[in-house]
């Protein structure tokens, strides 16, 4: 998790595999480690995502935001048993996939009434 400059609170899930054990990163860069198989990385992510707004809040700086690893350390976490962590992490994804198709129909819906609009301008004009 970015926790220093423009893109506070941004994310990535990196797997497992040997190269991110050799891997560093800058000091603007929290690593947050879970342990596995109780804590599921991509519920941590989802948990994160929403509390983004009070973290940023809570990131403010003069010119530079910046969320210290102490308020990160200080975030409880509620934390149900792995397989309702799962279970939630997949509810989650389907409901978003759900949104992602809902915006699509909208553009799509709004594309058509926008050529429709054109069709009767068009033929009034004509």
């Amino acid at each position: 998790m970015v926790n220093t400059g423009a893109t506070v609170g941004k994310m990535a899930i990196a797997t497992e595999h040997e190269f991110t054990y050799k891997t560093t990163f800058q000091k603007s860069v929290a690593v947050i480690k879970v342990v596995s198989p109780f804590i599921d990385e991509h519920y941590i992510a989802l948990f994160l995502q929403a509390e983004n707004p009070k973290l940023l809040k809570k990131s403010g700086g003069s010119a530079i935001n910046n969320l210290l690893l102490g308020d990160l350390k200080k975030k409880l976490v509620p934390l149900p048993p792995a397989d309702e962590q799962r279970r939630i992490v997949y509810k989650v994804d389907e409901l978003m996939s759900l949104c992602n198709s809902l915006k699509e129909r909208i553009a799509d819906g709004q594309t058509t009434q926008i050529h429709l609009a054109d069709a009767i301008v068009e033929q009034a004009v004509a």
